[in-house]
């Protein structure tokens, strides 16, 4: 079972008898469940093998396993990428909009590109620098749509490169909200591609 799954042969790992499994320690039985997981993963059985891996990483929480928990974590990760979000604060002034960008930047390029899954709304300012950081990377880009309208709220001048970013993403997730709150400009800054600190605006379907 260990070979296929590793083999990536759904054949000889693909099983349903986890109960039957006759290994005596629930450690050891949680390790063999994830071999089971990564058979279920070869032969497209994508949910139960998720379910089977979270059966284990539930035995290494309740026994403290550090090996139980690590495998579970690698399996994940080995599968899915690491995913990292954002939630930015818009409308930085534009010394520490830059110095934050920088820090964007250092912290996007410390993972690997390869594994690498950004998830942002990619609205103007540090979600957006995210995003940019993370195609640029070479990572791949999942974009949260949080409400109807969302895009119309952002800044006019904030469209375009919300469409390319958009145009970018492997995936786009639409939330479905009925509101979405923003700020209204209100008076101009030396930089024009800043937000403007404003009162909150509620846009309703």
């Amino acid at each position: 079972m260990t070979c296929g799954a590793r083999l990536g042969r759904a054949d000889w790992g693909l099983s349903d008898g986890v109960e039957a499994l006759t290994v005596g320690h629930a450690k050891q039985r949680a390790l063999l469940v994830l071999d089971i997981a990564a058979g279920h993963l070869a032969g497209g059985r994508v949910e139960s093998a998720f379910a089977l891996a979270r059966r284990a990483l539930d035995t290494g929480l309740t026994y403290r396993s550090g090996t139980s928990m690590s495998a579970c974590t690698a399996f994940i990760h080995r599968r899915t990428g690491m995913r990292v979000g954002i939630t930015g604060h818009r409308g930085l002034g534009a010394d520490v909009g830059r110095s934050v960008r920088e820090m964007i930047v250092a912290a996007v390029r410390a993972y690997d590109a390869a594994e690498l899954v950004g998830v942002s709304c990619i609205a103007d300012g540090p979600d957006a620098w995210f995003a940019e950081a993370v195609v640029e990377h070479g990572g791949r880009l999942e974009v949260v749509v949080p409400a109807v309208g969302y895009r119309d709220a952002l800044p006019e001048w904030h469209h375009a490169a919300f469409d390319a970013l958009l145009g970018k993403a492997s995936a786009t997730h639409v939330a479905g909200g009925r509101h979405s709150l923003i700020r209204r400009p209100c008076g101009e800054r030396a930089d024009p591609r800043q937000d403007r600190p404003g009162q909150p605006v509620t846009l309703a379907a």
